[in-house]
């Protein structure tokens, strides 16, 4: 039994953390109000407006598949898509090279050189204002970036791989650069500190 004469209410623009023991039953709710497992008893309600979304907390990343995640929403207008590209970004680079939000690129290099997966997602404003999305994906041994620019009036995508990275400083930038053993490939991205 997961709850006894229990009732909670999750108001809009009110964020929630779900803690408890191994088996304690978190997966099992988010599962019920997914509508993927039933109820034994009682009742769960959401408002119409409500729009669920769910992602796993584990994630097999596979380098071949070219879905992005704000394909698997149904975005009706640059204003979701703005919204959502805010939620789902890890970091953000402003056209000045302002950062918000380090610590998920610490984090990645962190696991890049302990050899754990990890993927991070970095949100970059060119100098004329417009969303370049920078994905970077280490699977074990290759770091795998992928530059979309297809928001912009150049309209590209790029991807590049390597298995190691040089953090630098060049002025008063902090450059990232992706390199093929000694072999510069390409740089990922940079901020000022």
């Amino acid at each position: 039994m997961l709850f006894k004469k229990s009732s909670f209410y999750i108001m809009r623009g009110e964020r929630i953390g779900l803690f408890g023991d191994n088996g304690c039953g978190k997966s099992t709710l988010i599962k019920i109000m997914l509508g993927d497992q039933q109820l034994d008893g009682g009742s769960i309600f959401f408002s119409s407006s409500v729009k669920l979304g769910y992602i796993s907390q584990s994630i097999e990343i596979d380098k071949n598949d070219d879905t992005t995640v704000l394909q698997m929403f149904d975005i009706k207008s640059n204003k979701e898509e703005g919204e959502m590209r805010r939620i789902l970004v890890d970091a953000e680079i402003d056209s000045i090279g302002m950062i918000q939000n380090k610590l998920p690129l610490c984090n990645f290099f962190d696991n890049v050189l302990l050899g754990n997966k990890d993927k991070v997602t970095i949100l970059v404003y060119n100098i004329e204002g417009e969303r370049l999305i920078k994905t970077l994906v280490f699977d074990g041994s290759e770091i795998y970036y992928k530059l979309d620019a297809t928001k912009t009036s150049d309209k590209y995508v790029r991807e590049y791989s390597g298995n190691r990275y040089i953090k630098e400083k060049q002025g008063s930038q902090i450059v990232y650069s992706l390199y093929q053993n000694d072999k510069f490939v390409t740089n990922m991205f940079s901020y000022r500190n």
